[in-house]
């Protein structure tokens, strides 16, 4: 798993680190401070490739810019690893290493945009190089032919369409894609669509709307392929018809049992043993998400990665989220022993930290977007906030206020407000 991260003169982090526990990594922040960044050098990290564009020094930093990590194994052997940008090739070198080399894990990476990166050792056929840096986006032939002798079909970024329609690789087709495996699952490999269909209601069961997997059918003359349908409460639909929010759900599922499925495929074939780890990175948790989803979604993964890969692996989560619904619903299962919150802030000094915070149970969602965390001085609208702060303002400032002040504080109030908000029931005495 992955121990620790050390972040010199990259992209807007001048001087971070900060240490990983090894289950669940909440990550929260401001917008603009690199959440994203870290998941993406965490993938690198534990693969030596990038998910999207290779990450760029802080300007003026092209000599200086430097990551340092630690990768600590089950048996508590650790590695640790530093490499720095090299402006002559804008690319990163490993240059000082310490332990023996760890085996990789299965790499699940969920982005934003609905797209996935995945890496797997087994599929790449054998162990890979350290100190490899190649992105997916270097299009050129040379970079295309190291990837695909190195990598083979190990490593796979996505985009939203291709995780629904299927995936060229670098080395032949790297992916079916959901539209034609669950079609394949459900009539020739039961085992897969198990997974598949367990995986789905454990995501989606608590929100009180499972989805459920339907028959398959033909949805246009113009389209050969028949498409996986799913039931819903008011009926069913096809996949291709599905909500942002469903398609981010049947991703997360697909995703999950493709990668484990094919992994356990690779290890059979080249006569080696299973990884005992997996690396789930997910950004923007609550992305399309209604909040009902958002309070169940972290522990739903949870759970699934569990009942899908068993006992004997070990998942590590790194999750980024804006979502006081997200935190709020860790309450039941945070463990300090193993979970962590971390926050992303921007000091006076003006410089990106990163810190670990001590997990409180909050017990409601506005309470959590009043603390460090978010910050808000209310959970209401900022016009709200204000007219707040006037009314507060007038019956605590130590003067006794006129009551056209009053009128005033309780006018501004009423228009922003709920008519049973505390506050106006406060001002009403003071009026009579």
């Amino acid at each position: 798993m992955l121990k620790s991260l050390s972040i010199q003169n990259v992209g807007p982090m001048t001087d971070v680190a900060f240490d990983l526990d090894p289950r669940l990594n909440v990550i929260t922040g401001d917008n603009g401070l690199g959440k994203s960044l870290l998941l993406d050098i965490a993938f690198w990290a534990e693969s030596g490739l990038w998910p999207r564009a290779r990450a760029v020094p802080t300007d003026g930093k092209r000599r200086d810019a430097e990551l340092e990590w630690t990768i600590h194994g089950l048996v508590d052997a650790s590695t640790s690893r530093t490499a720095k940008y090299d402006p002559v090739i804008e690319g990163w070198r490993l240059v000082a290493t310490g332990g023996a080399r760890m085996p990789r894990p299965v790499i699940v990476y969920a982005m934003v945009d609905g797209g996935f990166a995945v890496f797997d050792e087994a599929r790449a056929g054998g162990e890979h190089q350290d100190g490899i840096d190649l992105f997916v986006d270097d299009q050129r032939e040379s970079a295309r032919r190291s990837r695909a002798r190195k990598y083979g079909n190990g490593y796979c970024v996505f985009t939203a369409a291709e995780v629904f329609d299927g995936l060229e690789g670098d080395n032949g087709r790297a992916a079916n894609g959901l539209i034609e495996d669950w079609s394949n699952w459900q009539y020739r490999h039961k085992k897969r669509f198990a997974a598949l269909r367990s995986t789905l209601l454990t995501l989606s069961e608590g929100i009180g709307e499972a989805i459920k997997p339907a028959r398959p059918r033909k949805t246009s003359i113009r389209d050969s392929r028949e498409v996986p349908w799913i039931g819903l409460p008011y009926g069913e639909i096809p996949i291709t018809q599905a909500s942002a929010a469903m398609r981010r759900i049947l991703g997360l599922a697909y995703m999950l049992v493709w990668a484990w499925e094919e992994h356990v495929e690779a290890c059979k074939l080249t006569h080696t043993p299973q990884t005992s780890e997996m690396l789930f990175l997910f950004d923007e948790v609550e992305c399309h998400l209604h909040p009902k989803w958002q309070r169940v979604i972290l522990p739903a993964l949870l759970a699934a990665i569990g009942a899908l890969v068993g006992q004997k692996t070990k998942p590590q989560i790194i999750a980024a989220t804006h979502s006081p619904l997200v935190l709020a619903s860790l309450e039941p299962l945070f463990d300090e022993t193993r979970d962590q919150l971390l926050l992303i802030e921007l000091t006076e000094a003006k410089k990106v930290a990163v810190r670990r915070e001590p997990f409180e149970r909050m017990g409601r969602a506005d309470t959590w977007l009043m603390s460090d965390m978010f910050g808000l001085g209310a959970p209401t609208s900022v016009e709200a906030q204000a007219a707040l702060a006037k009314a507060t303002h007038q019956l605590s400032s130590g003067a006794t206020p006129s009551l056209a002040a009053i009128r005033a504080a309780q006018r501004d109030l009423a228009a922003v407000v709920s008519d049973t908000d505390p506050m106006l029931a406060r001002l009403g005495p003071v009026l009579n």
